[in-house]
């Protein structure tokens, strides 16, 4: 959500033209931020608000708790199996 979230303020502001894809390749993030920040646009503010809080909508993992979108197959003498089936620091 957060990368959604900062992907619409930039395409909002490509289309007001407060940025250019100049911008995008030849300037700094704080550049950009900067220009975004000093936007008066409600939809870029509102992105830029949430994007700023998202400790409030987010919890971060612990070492106990992974979140794996992806488990791979592991071959463990001519088996395989799933890492998370193997180290228990994966499950």
């Amino acid at each position: 959500m957060i990368y959604k979230l900062a992907a619409i303020a930039f395409q909002r502001a490509l289309n007001l033209k407060i940025i250019d894809f100049d911008d995008l390749h030849f300037s700094t993030d704080l550049i950009i931020l900067d220009k975004l920040r000093s936007s008066t646009d409600t939809i870029i503010s509102s992105c830029l608000q949430k994007y700023a809080q998202y400790s409030s909508h987010y919890t971060h993992g612990s070492e106990k708790n992974h979140n794996y979108h992806f488990v791979p197959w592991v071959k463990v003498e001519g088996k395989f199996y799933r890492l998370t089936s193997l180290d228990i620091e994966f499950a």
